[in-house]
């Protein structure tokens, strides 16, 4: 018997199901397949939770990356690109007002503290906070500029 898991598009009607793989005797669906079918997730939900990927013993993330199955349960899946059908997670560049307003999301997607999230938010340097408004993806903005130290004593 073929386990799997069935998604959707928050927010919308109609399922797509993923078949399962076992790691360590547990059931999982692989991130690249969640990706195949739904292009530009972002993250993944039970109600209100954001269901986390997968990690080992050490708390790193397992390779390749995947999540937990939830049987009898059906997924949503939050998008992060400009799709005609899908529930788009805001861009964190619309405005310099969003950037902070989209703090608990970049948190929980980067896995990062929220008070450390607005902390960054407000010291990015104007050159960053530009970048951000002409970007859909605010959280690859954000890292390079911490990597590079493009932030405002």
């Amino acid at each position: 018997m073929v386990t799997t898991q069935s998604f959707r598009l928050a927010g919308k009607p109609g399922l797509k199901d993923i078949i399962c793989d076992q790691v360590d005797g547990e059931n999982v669906v692989f991130w690249e397949d969640i990706e195949q079918v739904f292009p530009g997730v972002k993250y993944i939900t039970n109600g209100n939770t954001v269901i986390g990927l997968m990690r080992d013993s050490n708390r790193k993330r397992i390779t390749p990356q995947c999540i937990k199955h939830y049987p009898g349960v059906v997924l949503d899946v939050v998008l992060s690109t400009t799709a005609s059908d899908g529930l788009l997670e805001p861009s964190l560049g619309d405005s310099s007002v969003t950037l902070t307003e989209g703090s608990s999301t970049l948190a929980m997607t980067m896995n990062l503290d929220l008070e450390m999230v607005q902390r960054l938010a407000s010291s990015l340097t104007p050159k960053v906070q530009a970048q951000l408004k002409s970007t859909t993806n605010g959280c690859e903005v954000i890292t390079q500029a911490v990597k590079e130290g493009q932030l405002d004593p």
